[in-house]
This record gives C-alpha cells, structure tokens and sequence, in this order.
C-alpha cells in the first residue's frame, strides 16, 4: 500500500514502479518512486505533500521529472519534533546536563508522542548542542548514549534500541544459498593502539579523565592485532563528557574501532524469506546479526 494526500483525502499511488523504501541504522527511513507525468495522480505530487504506506508516514523531499518518468524520493515525516523553538546552546540548559537518557527524552517528546525503552540506560551524560531543536537532540542522542531508534510516527512511538544487546538468531549469508554478490574494502589510516583522552575542561584548566578509576593511567590500549613493542598513540579529546566512567567507556568503545583495520562490506543478497516460506527462518530486518560466509576460511558477524 502506498498512498498520497490530496485535497479528497488519501489516494493511492497504484501505478508507482520501482518503489522501495531505504532503512536507516539511526531509524530514519528515505522512500523512493517513479510514476508517469501522465498519471491521473501525479497532479498531487509536489514538496512536503505526505505519502504513507502501513509502516509510516513520509514527506515528499525530491522531484526529478524526466520525459516519460517522474523519480519521488520521501523521508520519514518528524515535523512534530521540530515545531518548538530551537535551543541556542544546549549547554546552557539544565535539563541537559548529566541526564539520563529517559529524562533528556521525556523533555522534549512532543504531545501524544510515547519514547518506549529509554530506561535501558542508566548512564547520565549531558547534551551540548548549537542552534538544535528538539529533533536534533533526538538524534544527537543516539550516539551520545549507544543506542537507536524504530520510529512510528503513525502511532506516535520511538523504541529505543540497544544494538548491543540484540540476540543473535543464526542468520546465515552464504555464497550456495543466498549471497549474490560481495564487495571489500580496508583501512587502517587511523590505525593507533593506545588513546589518551579527555572530557570537558575543568575551570581550572584540567581536563576531565579516567586515571583515577584506571590503575592511574589516563590512556586505554589493545595491542591484540599490531603486537607491536611500542604503542601507536593517540590523543582524542571530547568536551561532551563531564563523568570518568563515562569518557572510560567511550574511549574503549573508540579504541576498538582504532586498534583494527576496518574493514568494509558490501553485500547483495537474495531475501529468500520474501519468496518462500521454508526459508522464513532468514528473515532479516535492522539490528539483526548475520553471519556472512565470505569463503571457506572468512565468517564475519555483523
């Protein structure tokens, strides 16, 4: 089902070719299609006109218009969580400072609008924005915290989300089953095995660290793939933590992703779990882990 707003109401868009919609991690989604300019409902096509389908209910963005063929690309409609004036700086508010995650939520949510899960973080931290709405803290603190979204704007629901604690089902990709076809890329330009770091400074000049809950030392490090004898270091600096264990925790989380190379993936697969219901046990969706097998020595979790 895909339909458009229109002065009699919601019309559908039968005619549409091509339509898909483009999951994001964060929980937005981008949906795209083509109609004819002939088509009796293309008069309704233009900028900000509302398109729904059973999922959610989007905002037209782009119009390219060709000859034959009319290209539709919609984002998720979150007009409601920018409707309040924005904040000139955060920081200077404080209801963001060192707060958790359900309390920074509940303060901007607009009426009607339910946050499902957010209790899911007990950490506090604060939210240190320019020029945001309400929106942009939204989204501002799914990296702030760890977590994402499943956003419903038709019911009016957020669930948050803890990739983290996602419970491997045993989806296998798999070159004999239903991998098409594989692209890999690697990096490690950023490539260190010992960050020192700090958080927001101090009035008097100090910075905010994690020696004291660290054996004394301000930095974290994993030599597990270089195996070097002497550290690769780095400094990163991130004026947003105001709490050690907090700076602690995200240094490790950013260690990791600096001690390895990274490695870049790109797979098409044959959803069979569309096309035939003995294969139901792959139906994949966002935050499910796959195991995709790139060879015979090659497993990657992701």
């Amino acid at each position: 089902m895909l339909e458009i707003l229109t002065k009699n109401g919601w019309e559908p868009l039968v005619n549409r070719k091509n339509y898909y919609t483009l999951y994001e991690y964060s929980g937005l989604q981008t949906l795209s299609f083509d109609i004819s300019p002939n088509d009796d409902v293309y008069q309704y096509i233009a900028n900000e006109v509302p398109v729904r389908n059973g999922e959610n209910r989007y905002l037209i963005k782009g119009i390219d218009k060709r000859k034959t063929l009319c290209t539709v690309t919609c984002v998720i409609d979150m007009d409601e969580w920018q409707q309040r004036e924005p904040y000139l700086n955060t920081k200077d508010l404080e209801k963001f400072q060192t707060k958790t995650l359900i309390s920074i939520l509940d303060s901007i949510k607009p009426s009607g609008w339910d946050v499902i899960n957010a209790g899911i973080r007990s950490i506090k931290r604060s939210v240190e924005l320019e020029d945001a709405n309400d929106y942009d803290v939204l989204m501002a603190c799914q990296e702030i915290f760890g977590v994402t979204y499943e956003i419903n704007n038709l019911d009016k629901r957020i669930l948050v989300i803890d990739p983290d604690s996602v419970v491997d089902k045993g989806i296998y990709i798999t070159p004999q089953l239903n991998l098409e076809s594989m692209t890999m890329k690697g990096s490690s330009d950023n490539f260190a095995t010992r960050i020192t770091a700090y958080g927001k400074q101090n009035d008097d000049g100090s910075y905010v660290n994690f020696a004291a809950i660290n054996d004394g030392k301000n930095y974290v490090e994993d030599n597990t793939y270089a195996n070097k004898a002497n550290p690769i270091w780095m400094v990163w600096k991130d004026e947003r933590y105001t709490i050690p264990e907090n700076l602690l925790s995200a240094a490790r989380k950013k260690l990791k992703e600096t001690a390895f190379p990274i490695l870049s993936f790109e797979i098409t697969v044959n959803d069979l779990a569309e096309s035939d219901d003995q294969y139901s046990f792959l139906k994949m969706g966002l935050y499910d882990f796959a195991h995709v097998i790139v060879d015979e020595k090659t497993e990657i979790i992701e």
